[in-house]
């Protein structure tokens, strides 16, 4: 018995230790549960959500809207829900900030037509070289450097463009190239491009004849007054006795005329008809030098005369004057008169023997001429006017 009950206390003792080491205050540990549902995925993108991207219960946030899809269903991703709030007021102005400090110069691009010399520019320039196309920089301290040139090489010929020829007659295939044209004036024609077997069919240019227009108004003349019964309702009528101008005319009358002849001009200038002139001829000398010309009594009361001389040294030419003037040759004053059919020059020392060899000639002005408004116009001193004015050969 004392054995059974030292047995029995044993078993007891380790019951209870087994008891004790499978407890927590947690209770007993249960058996592992079933495996749960996956939980919903947030997509992102730029465009709006694909059909076919995500599964139900998903959401999309679309970045460049702000628009946010969801739940997606078996109907799709439905209508989104923009997150973007409304702009807001601006902000009160910040603090200027401290002034940055000063940059550092930057480089200049220099040019010219010659090569940069070492004193044109900084460190870190550049400079271009026109006439090259020589791009030379960042300058250095020790130079310009060498310089890399932008013109680029010499591209390959081009094709030859088309022509259009043009011509009164149908082209024909010897004329002009493949890829030419040509105009026939004649009709209006125009062919091409031209293959390497024709001209092909032309197209006309010109269009249709337009419709005819009204008949215009005629132009009439006469010495007289026009009668009603002469022209049509809008001709007119030139009265060449008066210069008066009729038109347009209407069913009962020409209408009062409009005179074209303007008022009288002021006095035209004086004419060059009657103007005489010499050819540069040498005479004898003396005492005086008589040059016949045409001294009528009329030039001498009412005409105008001029007289000129070359004097010459050999054959250098000394000068051209007009009468009266200063003698290269004898230095003395040289002067001349009028007689009926001849001018007389001389000169107060009774002489001009030393001027053989001198030139003279003449331009008279008839008395028909008005002198006072010739004068007024022309200087007879100066003989290349003169001549330019009167149309007179040097």
């Amino acid at each position: 018995m004392k054995v059974f009950m030292r047995c029995l206390r044993i078993l007891m003792l380790v019951s209870g230790f087994s008891i004790v080491t499978n407890c927590t205050k947690e209770g007993v540990v249960g058996p592992q549960g079933e495996e749960g549902v996956d939980g919903s995925t947030i997509y992102s993108g730029v465009t709006a959500p694909a059909d076919d991207l995500g599964f139900m219960g998903d959401y999309y946030y679309r970045i460049t809207t702000s628009d946010f899809y969801g739940p997606k269903s078996m109907e799709g991703w439905g209508s989104p829900t923009n997150l973007k709030g409304a702009v807001g007021a601006d902000g009160a102005p910040g603090v200027p900030g401290p002034s940055g400090p000063t940059g550092a110069d930057g480089s200049k691009i220099w040019n010219g037509n010659v090569i940069p010399g070492a004193s044109t520019g900084k460190i870190g320039d550049y400079y271009f070289q026109s006439s090259t196309a020589n791009f030379y920089g960042p300058k250095t301290s020790s130079g310009w450097g060498t310089p890399v040139n932008l013109k680029g090489a010499v591209g390959p010929k081009g094709e030859d463009g088309s022509t259009i020829i043009s011509g009164v007659a149908i082209p024909d295939l010897s004329i002009g190239q493949a890829g030419d044209y040509y105009f026939r004036a004649l009709t209006g024609d125009f062919y091409g491009p031209k293959t390497g077997t024709s001209w092909g069919t032309p197209t006309s240019l010109r269009g249709a004849t337009g419709a005819t227009g009204t008949a215009g108004s005629t132009i009439l003349s006469g010495l007289v007054v026009p009668n009603t019964t002469l022209g049509k309702v809008g001709d007119y009528y030139f009265n060449k006795s008066n210069a008066d101008f009729y038109g347009p005319k209407t069913g009962t009358s020409w209408g009062t005329p409009i005179n074209l002849r303007g008022p009288a001009g002021p006095q035209g200038p004086p004419g060059t008809a009657n103007v005489m002139y010499s050819n540069w001829e040498t005479y004898p000398g003396g005492r005086e030098v008589i040059i016949p010309a045409p001294i009528t009594k009329d030039i001498l009361d009412k005409g105008e005369v001029a007289v000129y001389v070359k004097e010459f040294k050999g054959e250098y030419l000394l000068g051209l004057y007009k009468i009266p003037y200063i003698s290269n040759h004898i230095g003395d004053l040289v002067e001349f008169r009028l007689e009926l059919n001849r001018i007389i020059v001389y000169s107060r020392s009774g002489s001009i023997s030393a001027t053989e060899g001198t030139q003279y000639r003449y331009v008279i002005i008839p008395g028909s001429i008005e002198i006072g408004s010739f004068q007024a116009r022309v200087n007879l001193s100066d003989y290349k006017e003169v001549i330019s004015v009167f149309n007179i050969p040097e």
